[in-house]
């Protein structure tokens, strides 16, 4: 039997739709005393056993994996406004933008914030 580590790092995260409804549905199971572990039906016919931990574990990387997927767009649109005449004379590239701060990191403007926070104007700033 594959050791719970194993088990975990090899299973893709379970859809957003799956991690709602066990996050809906989860804690009064828990409460019931009818969950002390998770098993993914789709490895090995739902016999590995993982701790329940491993919600709270998928839910953190399932939203690092949607902040970057956003981010990237955010990084692009800001990529393809640099090649406008008018943007391009004040910066040369995104990078000129947000400089080598990463996806998440913090920023402090009065107050601190994540440079994710950037994402969110694209959906201002979008013409379409």
């Amino acid at each position: 039997m594959a050791n719970c580590y194993d088990i975990i790092l090899h299973h893709v995260i379970p859809p957003q739709e799956v991690l709602d409804l066990l996050t809906e549905t989860f804690p009064q199971k828990w409460l019931d005393g009818d969950a002390k572990s998770i098993a993914d039906p789709r490895y090995n016919h739902g016999r590995d056993l993982m701790p329940v931990k491993v919600l709270h574990l998928w839910k953190e990387v399932a939203r690092a994996v949607r902040i970057q997927k956003e981010w990237r767009e955010a990084y692009q649109t800001v990529e393809n406004a640099v090649q406008s005449p008018e943007v391009s004379r004040y910066y040369l590239s995104a990078a000129a933008v947000f400089g080598q701060r990463g996806w998440d990191e913090g920023i402090t403007i009065d107050e601190t914030f994540t440079t994710y926070t950037f994402s969110h104007s694209r959906n201002y700033c979008d013409p379409s």
